[in-house]
């Protein structure tokens, strides 16, 4: 019996070994070929300037409509846009700029449009000093010494209740088999701006505005090859509740003679996080898988001991 509770402590660490590995790996590929969102950092053609932040931190705010070609530009420029998860991204400006295009339309239809129920996009600024001009700049859209740095949106998907299986919002019955829950999405950093917080900073604030909207917790989808975002996440609280197999995302298709964005399917986790009052938020937003490691743990030493 001893034998085959070792085993099963032994698969347990085992998972929690590969949970290290990932976080350490994605931690070494932000610092070489990938970036926060799955994309290089180190691109001369993309990354030309010097920047330095100011004394003043970043601060957080509700985007306007003319903040969100900034925020698409950085969304191009630091989320992953390939098709396969190891491929390097070979984009021009213009790709980027098709990017772009289609993230701004998309921003404006679901944050800024009135048929959503619940729906917002934060930005944050901060006080830049450039050292050195780029032929690809970003877009002002405040005081030429601010510039936004990174955004976040957020808006209330309709889901059957008890589960995370998104329905049309028609289906919403006020709560009898499906629920309004909230979902964050687009969070993206400057590529030059990252580690300094700013993420950090983007969703607790997000968070804030979803208490105050009435809920008690917040959902998010990320690629499973998505190690680093993943790990962030991680850091932040967000808990691991389900894996969609099947869940459509974009990619930038340049290989005809016109780019153009396109569609494929890619395996998602379903991370959510709880703001409930003590102790119930904090049982929900516990890693379970470690909890149980630690419990099989401490069963193996009394065992041992007896």
């Amino acid at each position: 019996m001893a034998s085959s509770f070792f085993r099963r402590l032994s698969k347990v660490l085992l998972v929690q070994l590969v949970v290290v590995a990932i976080t350490f790996a994605s931690q070494a590929f932000s610092n070489g070929h990938w970036g926060f969102a799955g994309v290089t950092a180190k691109n001369p053609e993309r990354f030309r300037r010097v920047i330095r932040a100011a004394s003043s931190p970043p601060t957080v705010e509700v985007a306007t409509s003319l903040d969100l070609r900034s925020a698409a530009d950085i969304a191009a420029r630091s989320l992953r846009w390939t098709k396969g998860w190891l491929d390097q991204p070979k984009f021009r400006d213009v790709d980027y700029n098709l990017v772009s295009s289609n993230e701004e339309a998309v921003y404006r239809q679901i944050y800024l449009s009135s048929s959503y129920l619940d729906s917002t996009m934060l930005v944050a600024r901060a006080e830049m000093e450039s050292g050195a001009s780029s032929a690809s700049s970003f877009p002002w859209s405040a005081a030429p010494s601010r510039r936004i740095v990174g955004c976040v949106g957020c808006s209330t998907k309709c889901f059957r209740k008890f589960t995370s299986d998104e329905v049309p919002m028609q289906e919403y019955d006020g709560g009898e088999t499906t629920e309004l829950r909230p979902v964050m999405a687009d969070l993206a950093v400057d590529a030059e701006c990252r580690g300094q917080g700013i993420a950090r900073r983007l969703v607790s604030r997000l968070e804030d505005v979803v208490r105050k909207w009435g809920y008690d917790e917040l959902l998010l989808l990320v690629e499973a090859t998505n190690f680093q975002a993943a790990a962030v996440y991680e850091r932040l609280g967000y808990r691991l509740i389900e894996i969609k197999p099947f869940v459509d995302t974009k990619y930038l298709d340049n290989t005809g003679a016109s780019p153009r964005v396109s569609t494929r399917r890619t395996v998602a986790l379903v991370l959510r996080k709880s703001f409930k009052p003590f102790p119930f938020g904090a049982i929900e937003n516990l890693n379970r898988a470690l909890l149980l490691a630690l419990a099989l743990a401490g069963t193996w030493v009394v065992q041992q001991g007896e």
